[in-house]
């Protein structure tokens, strides 16, 4: 059982309910006998004095194993340190790490179960059992067919073997059904198919767990037909199209799989023929145009220039931006990112042929692919001409990180009026996204000190002390500001 992970902000309050909630739970579900283990912080989220609370918690129930901190990173399968992960186990029975797609084995400590208590995500999508079909369903890795599928499982239970002898306890797969937003379960969302005939998972579970063998009785009357029976393949459909079938549920199944499978040219005209099929009060609805973005891959597109001339219109239903967004990117798609992988980049060039095509909207994605250009070659005074040019204009719509880019003309310029047009870009990104970010507060306040205005930049630099719980960074900021220190590079 997890306990539900402290509020982001780990005020002394939010700690206060936090723990006052850990307390309620185990009383509550002390006596459940399928809760063999409490989870303290999955994944380390919100994660605050880890010693104390994981004595704590030991202490409220110490009949049950104690994993105080699941999901330890192992980055590269390598472990070369093994003091964070004593920190993050400290108190606890058990040593947890999570790893996708591939599993892997957390290192030994005395002392300590070594569990693998997430792995796999093998993403496999089945038409017309999706929760949303117009969302691409979250896996790890590509998508991949069931026949891929279980190839790719019977190899990493391959590895869970070999763990097994190295120390290895416990493991656990990601996960037994598909869910709203990720297709990376057993079986689908609607429980109506199963992405590998259940005989062939018994079979290669029982290699790792022989035990398995004995449990046929259990899926006796499984009612989930196998994948692969009811599915075919894009070619076959492709001919079924060519032939004139052009029932709009068939048109429109047969473009996200044309889509899925790369075939652009295939996914661009089907989509065509069933937008072409549709009624005028079904035109401008929000699943309508999240489809015709989907196979939105070209200016040239047939659709490209309603998103280019009716923004207002499409925004209406999509919200803010959206047919901008939508406009630039394929602008860059198609005019800037094929001229700019060199070092000669005839920047001037490209700008004049988008703007004369595209108007200012053209002209701005341009300003913003120059500056990350300059921004990736540390070129800090060419970045921050085309950083003001382009978050003068494009507040609220960047396709780029504000903070990040934010960041780079404090550290390296000291350009007035570029200094403003970050403070007010940060703002805008504080109030509308990252009000809750302490990396976005942090930035903001070095703004304002830059800028000279000490007093604002010392509220917000105490406001991200306490949102990133004291992170070294921010509290050496907050001191310089207050001693009248640059926090910016000066050499």
């Amino acid at each position: 059982q997890d306990m539900v992970n402290p509020a982001n902000n780990s005020t002394v309050e939010a700690k206060a309910a936090f723990e006052k909630e850990c307390k309620e739970t185990v009383e509550l579900l002390y006596n459940y006998p399928c809760i063999v283990s409490w989870v303290l912080f999955n994944e380390g989220w919100g994660a605050y004095d880890q010693e104390r609370l994981a004595k704590w918690m030991k202490d409220l129930d110490g009949t049950r194993l104690l994993n105080g901190h699941s999901g330890a990173a192992i980055v590269g399968g390598r472990v070369d340190d093994l003091q964070p992960f004593k920190e993050k186990t400290v108190n606890s029975d058990i040593i947890d790490v999570h790893s996708y797609p591939p599993p892997a084995i957390p290192p030994a400590i005395a002392g300590k179960a070594q569990v693998l208590g997430e792995f796999g995500g093998i993403a496999v999508s089945l038409e017309g059992h999706l929760w949303d079909p117009l969302k691409a369903g979250f896996g790890y890795g590509d998508v991949v067919n069931p026949g891929q599928m279980k190839r790719n499982y019977s190899q990493m239970t391959d590895s869970l073997i070999v763990f097994e002898k190295q120390g290895l306890s416990a493991s656990i797969y990601t996960q037994p059904f598909d869910v709203e937003g990720e297709q990376n379960g057993l079986i689908t969302y609607d429980r109506e198919l199963i992405k590998i005939p259940v005989e062939d998972y018994r079979q290669i579970n029982a290699r790792l767990w022989p035990t398995t063998a004995n449990y046929a009785a259990v899926t006796k009357g499984f009612k989930a037909v196998v994948a692969d029976s009811v599915s075919r393949s894009l070619a076959e459909r492709v001919e079924e199209y060519k032939s004139g079938n052009r029932d709009s549920a068939f048109l429109f199944n047969l473009s996200l799989l044309a889509k899925k499978e790369k075939d652009t040219a295939c996914a661009s005209e089907v989509s065509n023929e069933y937008v072409k099929q549709l009624s005028p009060q079904n035109f401008y609805t929000k699943s309508t145009l999240i489809y015709i973005t989907m196979f939105l891959f070209s200016t040239k597109d047939e659709y490209f220039n309603m998103f280019f001339t009716e923004p207002d219109k499409i925004n209406q239903v999509m919200g803010k931006n959206y047919a901008e967004r939508v406009v630039m990117s394929l602008i860059a798609k198609d005019y800037i990112n094929p001229y700019t992988n060199d070092e000669n980049v005839d920047w001037e060039k490209i700008e004049s042929t988008v703007s004369e095509k595209f108007g200012e909207l053209g002209k701005e994605r341009v300003w913003g692919n120059r500056m990350l250009y300059y921004a990736e070659r540390q070129k800090w005074d060419s970045m921050t001409i085309y950083y003001k040019r382009y978050f003068d204009k494009s507040i609220g719509r960047s396709f780029l990180h504000v903070n990040n880019m934010s960041w780079a003309v404090f550290e390296h310029s000291s350009d007035t009026e570029a200094l403003n047009t970050a403070e007010k870009a940060m703002k805008y990104d504080i109030d509308n996204y990252t009000g809750k970010e302490a990396f976005a507060i942090d930035t903001y306040a070095n703004l304002l000190y830059k800028l000279g205005r000490k007093e604002e930049a010392i509220s917000w630099q105490e406001k991200a002390v306490v949102l990133s719980n004291n992170e070294r960074s921010y509290v050496e900021n907050l001191s310089k500001m207050k001693a009248g220190k640059p926090t910016w590079p000066t050499n």
